[in-house]
């Protein structure tokens, strides 16, 4: 009996090692692969023990998510794709999908717009396989018909036992922008969702301390501070009322959050019609922080929206951990790091620019190493639409300002300001027009002649300004994005410089295919594409965390 029961405690626990485990890396604080018992498995970043950063988590049936991480739970900028086609692409909070998001249907339906809680709730549109697009709100999923004669939209003040509220509302609820005053004395202005408070906004309790940040459905869950009344503050990541992560990195003792698989929801109903939120553009405004990449190099940032970016062109040449990039000059090299899968860099045509940077391929971007420094990452696709809504249409708005150079020449003028066709005698007789029509096969052969008439000019050199955008585009750089035109790098080794095409791409975070990953391209317009060979060389901008 004894030996049956050690039989049953060595396969359990045999089953759990070979089933549960770090297989490769460093799973408790650094990069590592982890494997779950019922197969599923995480590649990516870690802190304590827990799934905390970048990564990519595989579940066993098929399904995966790439993107960001807090505590084991999908929290930030990611991708969500199904085993049945289906793709999310947008923000995440407390592991659900929460802020603004797309939806690609595997049918070729596309819905974008607000999430809270995991269903669309909020403003948005839908696209059609046909192309049709159909605009309107959701409530937890479910359509409100902007025909149904009881459908309201406005603003106005709302008074009740409870308190006083004024704002926006649709259908009579809160919703939108507003403020509530409670008759206890506690008071919130923010955003409103269905009569709940989600979004940004600033609480204050009857008590007099303030919270200010994140919430969803009336809970304060998201990034936020809140300040007591004896000058105590806490900020970090709220989930529920309950802070979860001080930025000092102490985690609260009553939240510890257990290692295990994510959730995720595979069933996805889509009933429903949806329309873009966009918002006011608003001032970029440089950050005063500071980021420096593994070499030290010290780079220039720009806050556009609720996002801040690198304005400049990453110029590192080793990873986050000391590790340096392969420097492939030659055809050769390029094509090999591309056969092998393997990072590479690159100048275009192999001339050193510290104000365009360098080109990388895919596999330099995606290194589990780290490209980018430290607090930051490199832009999903979904962060490049969100700058792309920013700038409203007008590329010129991320441009850089020309910087030009005075080219002067000196051109030879003067003479007779008029000359006249004298046609031979064996056509004189012909009009102007039945000469210059059907001339004789003398004129034809050119014996007629031009001779000088009109005034005379006495000739001189005439000396000419030409202005030359010394960087290709003369944008207002409205954004402060300060885009500049470079090239890329073909896959195969061909430069395609900024003279062949002026345009700008950056390569985003999202993996389309076994042989393509999706970019950002900047010419008339700023585009979001799927299909760039990984092994091109494409320049990188990071945005922040």
């Amino acid at each position: 009996m004894k030996k049956i029961i050690y039989k049953i405690i060595f396969c359990l626990f045999f089953t759990n090692s070979l089933f549960s485990q770090c297989i490769s890396g460093d799973c408790n604080n650094g990069i590592g692969k982890y494997l779950y018992p019922k197969g599923d498995k995480y590649e990516g970043e870690f802190k304590d023990g827990k799934l905390h950063g970048q990564g990519i988590y595989t579940w066993s049936e098929g399904s995966y998510y790439q993107g960001y991480y807090l505590l084991n739970k999908r929290w930030g900028i990611g991708k969500l794709v199904w085993s049945n086609g289906d793709v999310y692409e947008g923000d995440f909070l407390n592991d659900e999908r929460n802020g603004f998001g797309k939806l690609i249907l595997a049918n070729g339906e596309v819905r974008e717009g607000n999430w809270v809680a995991g269903q669309f709730t909020g403003k948005g549109k839908k696209t059609l396989i046909t192309g049709e697009i159909t605009e309107g709100y959701f409530v937890g999923g479910l359509w409100l018909d902007t025909n149904d004669t009881k459908y309201v939209k406005g603003f106005k003040t709302i008074t009740s036992e409870t308190g006083s509220y004024t704002g926006n509302y649709i259908y009579g609820k809160t919703w939108g922008r507003g403020t509530l005053n409670w008759t206890s004395g506690a008071s919130y202005t923010g955003e409103w969702i269905n009569n709940k408070r989600t979004g940004k906004g600033i609480f204050k309790f009857k008590n007099g301390d303030i919270y200010e940040g994140e919430f969803v459905e009336d809970k304060m869950t998201g990034f936020g501070t809140l300040t007591k009344v004896n000058g105590e503050k806490k900020t970090g990541y709220w989930v529920d009322n309950n802070i979860i992560l001080i930025t000092d990195s102490q985690i609260a003792n009553n939240n510890e959050i257990q290692q295990t698989s994510p959730n995720h929801t595979q069933n996805i109903t889509s009933n429903s019609n949806l329309t873009v939120s966009t918002s006011k553009l608003n001032n970029p405004s440089t950050t005063k922080s500071i980021v420096k990449d593994a070499d030290g190099k010290v780079y220039k940032t720009v806050v556009i929206g609720t996002q801040t970016w690198m304005a400049e062109n990453l110029n590192v040449d080793r990873f986050r951990n000391g590790d340096l990039i392969p420097h492939a000059k030659t055809d050769e090299e390029w094509q090999k790091a591309k056969d092998n899968k393997q990072p590479a860099w690159c100048y275009l045509d192999n001339v050193p620019d510290n104000n365009l940077g360098k080109l990388y391929n895919w596999f330099a971007v995606m290194d589990p190493r780290g490209l980018a420094p430290i607090g930051w990452h490199i832009p999903s696709t979904y962060e490049w639409e969100q700058l792309k809504r920013k700038c409203g249409g007008s590329s010129d708005k991320l441009k850089s300002k020309g910087v030009f150079e005075t080219k002067v020449t000196y051109h030879e003028v003067g003479g007779y300001d008029e000359l006249k066709w004298v046609s031979c005698s064996n056509c004189s007789y012909w009009t102007e027009r039945q000469r210059a029509n059907n001339p004789c096969s003398v004129c034809r052969n050119k014996k007629g002649k031009y001779i000088k008439t009109g005034n005379y000019i006495p000739k001189r050199k005439e000396r000419r300004e030409e202005k030359i955008n010394l960087i290709g585009w003369d944008g207002n750089n409205e954004l402060g994005f300060n885009a500049l035109p470079y090239g890329t790098r073909g896959s195969f080794g061909k430069f395609y410089n900024k003279e062949w095409s002026v345009h700008t791409s950056w390569w985003s975070s999202i993996d389309y295919s076994f042989c393509c990953a999706s970019f950002a391209t900047l010419s008339d317009y700023l585009t979001v594409w799927n299909e760039e060979q990984k092994g091109s060389g494409l320049s990188v901008r990071c945005v922040k965390d």
